[in-house]
């Protein structure tokens, strides 16, 4: 799979949550996630493949591959590129 021109796909990233009581939130209770790790990305698309980033919480579209879940988003539904030294 490739994606094209300013496309990009993402593999969503959740961060595991526990409350102070020590209760932990699993990932479906959760809100929809807002980072990941881009996976293919499209020839315009300002990102490579394995960069981590983050993006609107409601962008893109949810697709299954094989049982992979990804993000098809476009270029300016990405806010950010982090940077990790």
């Amino acid at each position: 799979m490739k994606a094209l021109a300013d496309t990009v796909f993402v593999r969503p990233t959740f961060v595991e949550k526990v409350r102070e009581s020590g209760i932990v939130i699993p990932d479906a209770a959760e809100e929809r996630a807002t980072q990941g790790v881009v996976v293919s990305a499209g020839e315009r698309a300002p990102v490579k493949e394995g960069d981590v980033v983050l993006f609107s919480r409601y962008a893109g579209q949810d697709i299954d591959i094989d049982g992979d879940r990804l993000l098809i988003l476009k270029a300016h539904d990405l806010l950010a590129v982090i940077y990790v030294q």
